[in-house]
């Protein structure tokens, strides 16, 4: 199979993309993830051509497509409403779109390709352009190869604007040297200078190396900020989510700069540890993730059976762990992770398992065995790269005695245990007079 995927961005000034994909030897139904999902994002114009021009048939069920023909075109117009950036859509794997008059930013979700990806990877060729761009603006994407893979398509940034100008900077690591790139969405800033996001990386890595193990993924990676309004949810009818995501070759990260909302919504203390959270967090992502497209770019990758929780917590919580004790021990505030971090998480409503504070637990009883958790998760990362179809890539690495911990349904009393533990740290678990726990 093979793809060739063109956007044109000629008509930007009304806020459309035309998508022109042609599509070679392809038996298999399209899935096109903003079709007909509306809150602002609309596809305009679908329609398929054979090779000669003439018009084929499109059946459209949901957001997937079926045409009857192995070879054809199909092309459609993308119109977003949107100026600002807002983030992701919850129920959809749609990035959105947003176009002013003096940047283009799309993404992922707007792409129709194969169902089910995953299965075609090592099948299908993919091709990407972007074309009529405006004389004098740039374009900054993950998209960096002359051709891509499945794992990009599946997850991609384009980002266009006059006069960009990325910091550039390369960190050498164990066994390779790592070119990263750097840029703020044009017109914003952040609290945090170049030179700052530079030493940043540069720390993380050197103890990702030396507690975890040699960083020997990507050689090429694109960060990019870009900055959310304040009133981002109200603007998309609360379907809208902000944080950021690790894709292959790319880190972008899109929230407001309201140091309230971080507080609130993640018990951050403001919009400058967020960025640093989420810079460390999505690094992490290329040895731990859930995603299928972590074959690409990570060390551990949650296989195609694996159960949604036991991901979770190999894939996300165990990298939360420790992404966020290095940030507060970056920030000079270690305590933090046990008045903030914990503090959070244990006011979470008790309603599953919380693999954040299952891990808490685990740590204090390996340390108590004079093991601990770090050396557990860098004996996983020992034979890279492991596809991992459960939580038992974890527990194989455990003592006998604390297999159950994990592996165990029951949900457990999180501030009865965690009381404990924290207490022989010398933290104390209070009810707050909110009403909310709090941690001393």
């Amino acid at each position: 199979m093979k793809l060739n995927i063109t956007v044109d961005v000629q008509a930007y000034r009304a806020r459309k993309l035309s998508v022109t994909i042609a599509c070679y030897d392809m038996v298999v139904d399209l899935c096109l993830e903003a079709f007909n999902m509306g809150n602002g994002v609309r596809i305009d114009d679908l329609h398929a051509t054979d090779m000669l021009g003439q018009p084929l048939a499109v059946s459209i069920n949901d957001r997937t497509l079926q045409i009857a023909a192995p070879n054809y075109h199909l092309r459609y117009i993308v119109i977003t409403d949107y100026e600002q950036c807002v983030g992701f859509d919850l129920d959809r794997v749609v990035t959105y779109p947003f176009i002013d008059e003096a940047e283009i930013f799309f993404g992922t979700g707007i792409i129709a390709q194969p169902i089910d990806i995953s299965r075609h990877a090592d099948n299908v060729a993919i091709s990407f352009a972007v074309v009529n761009v405006p004389n004098g603006w740039g374009i900054y994407t993950n998209l960096i190869e002359p051709s891509i893979d499945a794992g990009q398509l599946d997850g991609f940034f384009v980002y266009s604007a006059p006069n960009l100008q990325p910091t550039r900077f390369q960190v050498q690591g164990q066994q390779m040297a790592i070119d990263f790139h750097y840029l703020v969405q044009n017109g914003h800033e952040v609290p945090l200078a170049a030179s700052e996001v530079i030493e940043f990386v540069e720390r993380y890595l050197s103890w990702l190396e030396a507690n975890l193990a040699p960083y020997r993924q990507l050689s090429d990676i694109r960060i990019l900020f870009l900055q959310a309004p304040p009133d981002f949810a109200a603007r998309t009818n609360q379907r809208a989510g902000v944080t950021g995501e690790n894709v292959q070759h790319g880190i972008v990260a899109y929230g407001p700069a309201d140091d309230t909302y971080w507080q609130e919504r993640f018990g951050y203390s403001g919009y400058r540890f967020f960025l640093l959270d989420g810079l460390a967090h999505e690094i992490m992502h290329f040895y731990t993730t859930t995603a299928w497209q972590g074959r690409y770019k990570s060390v551990l990758v949650a296989g195609e059976n694996c159960p949604p929780a036991d991901a979770r917590l190999i894939g996300e919580a165990l990298n939360l762990y420790f992404s966020r004790q290095f940030v507060y021990d970056y920030v000079g505030e270690p305590r933090r992770f046990y008045t903030e971090a914990i503090a959070y998480y244990l006011n979470l409503p008790p309603t599953r398992k919380n693999p954040f504070l299952d891990l808490l637990l685990l740590d204090m009883a390996l340390q108590e065995q004079g093991q601990s958790l770090l050396t557990v998760f860098q004996a996983m990362l020992a034979r890279p790269p492991i596809i991992y179809e459960s939580a038992r890539i974890l527990t194989d690495k455990l003592p006998e005695s604390l297999r159950a911990s994990i592996l165990d349904s029951a949900i457990p009393d999180y501030r009865h245990e965690v009381g404990q533990v924290l207490s022989k740290l010398g933290y104390q678990v209070i009810t707050t007079p909110t009403g909310r726990v709090g941690v001393l």
